[in-house]
């Protein structure tokens, strides 16, 4: 099962941003970034229970 969730800071620059920096410390294994697209940014972690989530960031105004 995936879930969505939309997040404010998916990335911050080349850096962590600071929802893959939370997930992290729960646990969760932060899986590589997809390319930018006409949507915005997306990622995708594994929580502690296996599960896969979508994060995705909206461009910006």
């Amino acid at each position: 099962m995936c879930c969505k969730v939309k997040v404010n800071d998916l990335f911050l620059g080349a850096g962590d941003g600071l929802a893959q920096q939370a997930l992290r410390d729960e646990g969760c294994n932060v899986l590589e970034k997809a390319p930018d697209s006409e949507y915005g940014q997306f990622g995708w972690v594994i929580d502690p229970e296996g599960n896969k989530v979508e994060l995705w960031q909206p461009q910006g105004p």
